[in-house]
């Protein structure tokens, strides 16, 4: 799914792939090491992307196959994700607490864009219970569900007419739904943001082989 997506896009063969801006101030407290979800919003999917922080320097990984190197100088950050001959440049500014990041991108081949990224909480202590917007990251569509939480069940119930109810999991960071409809099987999987109030993800249809990218923020 996303893999694919993202390594048929920074090969140039097709499309590549804030959350809270910084507004300033001294970033020498802010550590980027750890686990991102990163969203393109132009060619809207999503990758994880993970970073390790020395000094000023990053090094890493995207989608655990293109390797990253970058600099943080205050709240500007800017790294390039490498495959083989062909890159993918980044240029963003990180908010002040250290927990998402915003800015633009341009490949090798021109192509360019705008990104955001959270960074992955552990889930730990996280409830669900609550409000949550539904959002298909590849048609722009939004759905309003209500979730509630039961030990690391969760139960989604959307509001619409005809009402459609959802099951699902928590798993440290991990949340997942899945529904059936006609025999076929849709799920959705994603990683909950340090704040545990956005999952960042992706969805499929085995009946369709469909799939794409998912987000869904606490309302």
């Amino acid at each position: 799914m996303k893999k694919l997506q993202l390594l048929v896009a920074v090969m140039g063969l097709m499309s590549l792939v804030g959350c809270g801006g910084g507004d300033g101030g001294s970033g020498g407290s802010i550590n980027l090491s750890g686990v991102w979800d990163l969203t393109d919003e132009t060619m809207k999917s999503s990758a994880d992307l993970t970073l390790v922080q020395n000094g000023n320097s990053l090094s890493g990984t995207m989608e655990s196959m293109f390797t990253t190197t970058g600099v943080l100088s205050d709240n500007l950050v800017t790294f390039t994700a490498s495959f083989g001959s062909n890159s993918v440049a980044f240029t963003g500014t990180v908010s002040n607490d250290g927990n998402s990041m915003a800015g633009t991108y341009v490949a090798d081949t021109n192509q360019n864009g705008a990104f955001t990224a959270l960074r992955r909480g552990t889930g730990n202590g996280v409830d669900m219970t609550g409000t949550w917007l539904s959002m298909n990251l590849k048609t722009s569509t939004s759905l309003s569900m209500k979730v509630t939480q039961n030990g690391n069940t969760l139960l989604g119930v959307t509001q619409g007419t005809p009402a459609v109810t959802v099951q699902g999991v928590i798993n440290g960071n991990e949340v997942s739904f899945a529904m059936q409809t006609g025999g076929k099987l849709a799920n959705w999987v994603g990683y909950l943001s340090f704040d545990g109030n956005t999952v960042t993800g992706s969805w499929m249809n085995s009946g369709t082989m469909q799939s794409g990218g998912w987000s869904m923020t606490r309302q």
